[in-house]
């Protein structure tokens, strides 16, 4: 877990609770779509919205700490 607290610090991002589980979902998985990581962050944080989702992993995508695969 503090792998990713440094990952989040080193991008300029907040290490929030589902930030964090966000980061270790999509490490467990390797690649994964959207609607699976929804389904699995559900499961922890039943009230975590798309939209909310959304945000991060957007944000995550804007500082360089994901990449999106467009297939």
């Amino acid at each position: 877990m503090e792998k990713y607290v440094k990952l989040l610090k080193d991008h300029n991002l907040k290490s929030t609770a589902q930030r964090l589980k966000l980061l270790t979902i999509i490490d467990s998985y390797g690649h994964i779509d959207i609607e699976v990581l929804y389904s699995e962050i559900k499961k922890i944080y039943p009230s975590v919205s798309l939209a909310t989702l959304y945000k991060n992993i957007n944000n995550m995508l804007e500082c360089g700490l994901l990449k999106e695969l467009k297939l």
